[in-house]
């Protein structure tokens, strides 16, 4: 057989395993289908957590170095002073929150990085707020998470919620406060003229 019958034969047997070459690499092992499973099904963990009032459960779908800034800019970092700062709003005599729920939705699928271990998202959430004291409102906000996937399961890593300062029920309520007490100074301020008008004239 000659040196070309040959190289022939060979490319041809090459090209003939290519096809069995492809199907014997092995699939990855989180398609984007099943990440977006994932991470929509952490997010309804998150939800239900809020909802139900379970810290520990809230607290089990965070990273370590988790990162959160509320919509008043209160911001914490990490575990240990998230835990303290949910205890201070929702637990003890002195808590600031008799209650919040919420829904949240997202606006489209998350987006991925760093091979698909890193994910950002951005949607909605409508969340009431029951206030130490009698106020209760609810408020729309926006929000970006982001995921990270360590030892291979997905935590929150840091999160950022917004209010609409156009339209907060909680800056409504407080601008009708101030309104009435301008209102009220008006008032003393005409009386207290009134009162001491009538006492220099009578010293005249």
């Amino acid at each position: 057989m000659s040196f070309i019958e040959k190289l022939a034969c060979l490319l041809a047997f090459s090209f003939a395993m290519m096809p069995l070459a492809a199907q014997a690499q092995p699939a990855k092992p989180d398609s984007e289908a099943a990440i977006h499973d994932e991470l929509r099904a952490v997010k309804q963990r998150l939800v239900d957590a809020i909802n139900k009032k379970d810290g520990d459960a809230l607290f089990a779908e965070m990273s370590p170095d988790i990162s959160f800034t509320a919509m008043n800019n209160d911001h914490v970092h990490g575990i240990k002073e998230g835990r303290a700062y949910y205890d201070r709003m929702m637990n003890g005599a002195n808590k600031f929150l008799n209650d919040i729920t919420m829904t949240s939705e997202v606006d489209d699928p998350a987006k991925l990085y760093a091979d698909n271990r890193v994910a950002v998202a951005t949607g909605v959430s409508n969340t009431h707020f029951d206030i130490r004291g009698g106020l209760a409102f609810d408020v729309p906000l926006r929000w970006t998470a982001t995921l990270e996937q360590t030892s291979g399961k997905w935590k929150l890593a840091a999160i950022h919620f917004s209010a609409d300062v156009g339209n907060n029920p909680l800056l409504s309520a407080a601008t009708a406060f101030w309104k009435w007490v301008a209102a009220g100074a008006a008032v003393i301020c005409l009386v207290a003229g009134f009162l001491i008008g009538r006492i220099r004239r009578k010293k005249a």
